[in-house]
């Protein structure tokens, strides 16, 4: 077929991540998959695209073991008259029976591959039926472009926020750091590499492009605070931080959230979780709550800050709790004083679990 290695090749430019590489059809699965792994690890790039580099259910097993959950995986689901009349043009000189007989055993593995990455990461699966294409038989490159168009649409940032106490202590940041240190240092099948992107920072001047620097600096002639900024500003804002990234895909962890003007003047504590799912895919949250000692000893011991804390802790709880599906909230209570700053490790470990049992 000329559609998916189009449609393969489209993908990766738009990513700007090279052209997706060729595996020879005679090696096993664990030797693909080495070459793969060695060409993930020298060519740089965050995001390998792959066109049918993976056709069998043990070449699937083989890569979800070494190379974890896609990002996402197309299934361009054509029917078998079309296959055939494709073949037979690039095959004009193979008898009747083999062509039959490769097609048949072809079909048998595409259909099982697809079986078992469903089985596995049904979530990553995106099914594009190709009979729903306009001309795609007539018009190949527009249809991969229209194909593309839909990958596109799916590709977007996984994130996941992290709303924890804040003061002297950004504990926040403690356990981002120790959620990045955690899954670098695991084993398994390929780590995870996550980019923090911390809304303290988001707002500070000169860490933007010209365009948003202007808009920030006419922004803060009239804002009560650094974060408090219109809906479009605080969209634009994420977008460049998630674009920017080393992988524009993430996963993304989002610290010193929600904003601190969210129970002023500053966008609410709905809107501003609306923004982040406006622009990724919002994974999870981990909600990490403590007592007044344990506040008192890991974050701030001024009586104002804990005021704080306690408003902004039961405004989140309430409003997230009436949001999101219990399913997407990772609450964590840290109890004992003795736990000091052991408690970002205990959170760390407790959203890490969260996301395990949710892949």
């Amino acid at each position: 077929t000329v559609l998916t290695p189009n449609l393969a090749e489209l993908i990766a430019a738009s990513l700007n991540v090279g052209a997706p590489p060729t595996l020879p059809a005679t090696e096993t699965p664990g030797e693909a998959t080495a070459k793969l792994k060695k060409h993930a690890e020298s060519c740089g790039y965050p995001i390998l695209v792959l066109d049918r580099a993976v056709n069998s259910p043990e070449a699937a097993t083989e890569f979800l073991s070494s190379f974890g959950t896609p990002q996402l995986i197309v299934n361009v689901n054509a029917a078998a008259e079309f296959v055939e009349e494709e073949f037979k043009v690039a095959h004009e000189d193979m008898d009747e029976e083999v062509v039959a007989a490769t097609l048949q055993k072809e079909r048998t593995a595409y259909e099982a591959t697809v079986q078992a990455f469903k089985e596995s990461c049904a979530s990553a699966v995106m099914t594009i039926e190709l009979s729903k294409v306009k001309n795609y038989a007539e018009e190949p490159v527009k249809a991969a472009e229209e194909m593309c168009a839909m990958v596109k649409a799916k590709l977007v940032p996984k994130a996941y926020v992290v709303v924890a106490p804040s003061g002297d202590v950004d504990f926040g940041s403690l356990v981002a750091s120790s959620v990045c240190t955690t899954a670098t240092a695991s084993g398994g099948a390929k780590p995870a590499k996550f980019t923090v992107v911390d809304c303290a920072e988001l707002f500070q001047a000169g860490k933007h492009s010209p365009h948003l620097e202007d808009a920030l600096h006419k922004a803060s002639f009239t804002a009560d605070a650094p974060d408090c900024l219109s809906f479009d500003l605080w969209t634009k804002l994420f977008s460049e931080a998630f674009a920017s990234a080393a992988n524009p895909m993430g996963p993304f962890l989002i610290t010193n959230f929600p904003s601190a003007s969210a129970l002023s003047s500053g966008p609410s504590i709905r809107d501003q979780f609306g923004i982040i799912e406006s622009l990724a895919i919002l994974g999870g949250i981990l909600h990490v709550r403590t007592t007044d000692e344990v506040f008192a000893k890991c974050c701030s011991g001024r009586p104002a800050d804990l005021e704080q804390r306690k408003l902004l802790e039961a405004a989140v709880q309430d409003q997230i709790s009436k949001q999101y599906d219990k399913n997407k909230i990772c609450d964590c209570l840290l109890e004992s004083v003795s736990e000091g700053p052991k408690g970002a490790v205990k959170a760390a470990a407790a959203l890490l679990e969260f996301m395990q049992k949710a892949d």
